[in-house]
């Protein structure tokens, strides 16, 4: 294989910068790549670099091949799974420590008032292979919920969802309560309104007694 030097690199990248190659040139180039031999040191700095980075629009027969692929894996879509594999998959995901989350508004404000209560928390934790919570408070047992009026089907503000859904999003929240109750947990769930209002307010519910 040629080896180019550094300035020879770098005029071939000002060539090529902007061209449009055709499906046929595209599937040659895929095809290179894939079977080319990287070294372990490469293939880590590919891996960093590709981290967290979504995919691009695929190509009709790349789509093929990894829906092919799938198929022949029992965690991916198109496969039947048991209730014994669901539970594992929810179970690595919930206990799952690279799983990053993005803070919404109305969990900042949440913790923002805990901070100025002095009040420790755990945000976005698993609880005993039984779910991730927002939000909890180890020293009361008590898990706190920032419900989303849209993603969890406020009565007053999702009057654009479907009642079906609606529904779902209803019985899966309170299905969750339970489970965590049941765990011995104290529950408080709050509306993004009732946040928005009052954060005060939604933590004095939560130690009124």
């Amino acid at each position: 294989m040629k080896k180019h030097s550094e300035k020879t690199k770098q005029k071939i990248r000002r060539t090529m910068t902007g061209k449009k190659h055709s499906i046929a040139t595209k599937l040659k180039i895929g095809y290179s790549s894939r079977n080319r031999k990287h070294s372990i040191a490469t293939k880590e700095k590919i891996k960093q670099k590709l981290s967290g980075r979504r995919l691009s629009i695929l190509l009709p027969q790349s789509i093929l091949k990894i829906s092919q692929k799938m198929l022949g894996n029992k965690n991916c879509v198109g496969r039947i799974l048991s209730d014994k594999t669901k539970l594992k998959i929810k179970t690595t995901m919930i206990n799952s420590t690279k799983r990053t989350y993005r803070n919404t508004t109305i969990e900042v404000k949440i913790a923002a008032e805990l901070i100025k209560r002095k009040i420790k928390f755990i945000q976005n934790t698993g609880i005993s292979n039984i779910a991730n919570v927002d939000f909890y408070l180890p020293e009361y047992k008590i898990v706190i919920e920032c419900d989303g009026c849209f993603w969890h089907a406020c009565p007053s503000h999702s009057n654009t969802l479907n009642i079906e859904r609606k529904k779902r999003i209803q019985e899966k929240d309170a299905e969750k309560t339970k489970k965590l109750e049941i765990f011995g947990m104290k529950v408080f769930r709050f509306w993004q309104h009732e946040i928005d209002v009052s954060v005060s307010k939604c933590i004095n519910t939560v130690f009124k007694n």
